[in-house]
């Protein structure tokens, strides 16, 4: 009896050997499938990452050379102790001609309460028409819009006083603390709320000082109304 089932076992080896074997080259086949896969999502992924880098150094670019413009203007107004309408607008007309990627730019001027009579002359002589900062009492400084280019209605309008404004007050209040550009979120153009949304763009205006422990006093904000789409498009297209 022990030999037949010797002989038994014997006749059924090559079937265990090939189960064997069949079992092993599964496991080593389901083993490289599932390297090639890990394999493929690592390369998938870094690929997608090194795209994301690209693409965000391409935004970059492109919010770096749209805000050049601002940047002038902030060049130019610290430089320049004070400025009027006309030289706003002939130094900013003089950027449209070269790279102009901005909707519009502005000037937010600091006017302290001594002050104001000046502003409402330089503002009713702008507007062709009588101008006063509406105080509702008096106050120790406002934030008007001194002046635009190009006209920007609805969105920067000259001689509105931003100094309460819910939305943009902040970020110039954080724009000054941090004494960098600050952005708004994109919101609808006033002007035409059918068109592209729009960012506006702050950056603080501090007077020179030689000395570099003296705290800075604030100017005023440059600001700049830039369309959302136009600081995509080009990273979009290519």
């Amino acid at each position: 009896g022990k030999e037949a089932a010797a002989g038994h076992l014997l006749q059924r080896l090559p079937s265990f050997a090939a189960a064997a074997t069949l079992a092993m080259l599964l496991a080593m086949t389901l083993a490289t499938a599932i390297s090639i896969r890990s394999i493929n999502q690592s390369q998938s992924d870094l690929r997608f990452e090194e795209l994301v880098d690209t693409v965000s150094l391409e935004v970059d670019a492109e919010f770096n050379k749209s805000l050049s413009e601002l940047a002038a203007i902030r060049g130019f107004l610290e430089a320049t102790e004070y400025v009027t309408p006309s030289q706003f607008s002939t130094f900013a007309s003089a950027l449209e001609r070269e790279n102009w990627s901005v909707h519009a730019l502005g000037f937010i001027k600091k006017v302290d309460g001594e002050d104001t009579a000046d502003f409402n002359a330089m503002m009713s002589k702008q507007l062709n028409d009588e101008f006063a900062l509406d105080s509702g009492g008096y106050r120790d400084f406002y934030l008007p819009v001194a002046f635009t280019y190009p006209e920007a209605f609805g969105i920067l309008n000259p001689g509105e006083d931003l100094l309460f404004h819910p939305r943009y007050t902040p970020l110039m209040d954080q724009a000054e603390l941090e004494q960098r550009i600050v952005a708004s979120p994109p919101v609808p153009s006033a002007s035409n709320p059918h068109d592209q949304a729009v960012v506006l763009v702050f950056t603080p205006i501090f007077e020179q000082s030689d000395e570099p422990t003296v705290t800075p006093v604030l100017r005023g904000f440059g600001t700049g109304v830039y369309r959302v789409a136009d600081f995509l498009a080009g990273p979009v297209d290519r």
